[in-house]
């Protein structure tokens, strides 16, 4: 499995913060034994910077990302759960690849009302 890292720049201001975000992210790939692409730094300065990191997942054939923690992907890990895996360095968590699909069907696991086409 293919995996790209992403960094906020704005939340890694110093050169010294984002060489050390950039660490993980690669010892964190290495420690889940994925091929380790690139890293993506980027600022929420950037029209939609998630429009973009879903350009780059796909232009690297990439199934997941890495990223230092939720914030650096705006909190929401659904936006990019839509299209990759996204894996959190701290705290150290996995959230798996959903479809639109598989999002309606733990909706009605979960009891909550669905839209109607």
């Amino acid at each position: 499995m293919k995996a790209i890292g992403w960094i906020d720049k704005s939340l890694t201001p110093t050169p010294g913060e984002l060489e050390l975000a950039a660490f993980q992210i690669k010892q964190h790939a290495a420690r889940l034994g994925v091929r380790f692409v690139k890293i993506l730094w980027e600022s929420r300065q950037v029209d939609d910077p998630l429009d973009k990191l879903h350009e780059e997942v796909h232009r690297a054939d990439a199934l997941m990302v890495i990223t230092p923690s939720l914030d650096h992907v705006g909190g929401e890990a659904e936006k990019v759960t839509l299209f990759a895996v996204l894996v959190t360095v701290v705290p150290p968590e996995i959230r798996q690849w959903q479809s639109p699909m598989t999002r309606s069907a733990a909706a009605l696991k979960e009891g909550a009302p669905t839209a109607k086409p």
